[in-house]
């Protein structure tokens, strides 16, 4: 039994490691994968826009509701800062080669 439980231990810490190795570049660095980047920018920008939600009705079919009393911000400030969000993501695109990129990939990027 002592066995089994250390080679259980042993699974689950491997198992947690490679999560970490790709999580956290995922959410905090440059993602492995360029369609992960594209899921991590849609994410962050629909996150930060509650109008866009409620107009796409992503979260409606889950029961999810929190988004639909907010207005977006209008103001000249949170454009600026939409931009500045747009130029970052931007940046962080370009640091993926186009050469090792497929043709769909190249469509949206």
């Amino acid at each position: 039994m002592g066995g089994f439980r250390r080679g259980l231990t042993i699974f689950l810490a491997v198992a947690l490691l490679a999560a970490a190795v790709f999580v956290v570049p995922t959410i905090w660095g440059r993602p492995w994968k360029i369609e992960h980047y594209y899921l991590r920018v849609l994410v962050e920008f629909v996150v930060g826009h509650p109008m866009l939600l409620s107009y796409a009705r992503i979260l409606e079919p889950y029961g999810l509701d929190f988004h639909s009393d907010d207005l977006e911000d209008f103001s000249v400030e949170a454009t600026r800062k939409m931009a500045d969000q747009v130029d970052r993501f931007l940046e962080g695109l370009r640091e993926y080669d186009r050469d090792d990129q497929s043709e769909a990939q190249l469509v949206s990027t």
